[in-house]
């Protein structure tokens, strides 16, 4: 049992729920849809406080969303690209 707890809380990548403004600062002007994005990103424990889960190697992947500006009409289909983490290490 505690293996498997162990196994499933150290660090790994796993599917997260990121916002696209935290992804893209700048654009704040500009509302898009979905606001957040599936991401496969670091996550999880390392057993010991002077360490972080990070990422050792890293892609690109392109999403299409739907970008909104409030101050004009109309609305458009985009192509946004995010970093995707494909191994991580404490």
């Amino acid at each position: 049992m505690f293996q498997e707890v162990w196994g499933r809380s150290f660090c790994r990548t796993m599917e997260k729920l990121v916002e696209v403004v935290q992804e893209y600062p700048t654009e704040v002007e500009h509302i898009y849809s979905p606001s957040c994005v599936p991401l496969v990103r670091c996550a999880g424990c390392c057993g010991d406080e002077n360490l972080e889960c990070h990422p050792t190697q890293t892609s690109n992947v392109t999403m299409q969303l739907l970008k909104i500006r409030p101050s004009e009409p109309g609305e458009e289909y985009v192509e946004m690209t995010f970093v995707e983490h494909k191994t991580c290490e404490c």
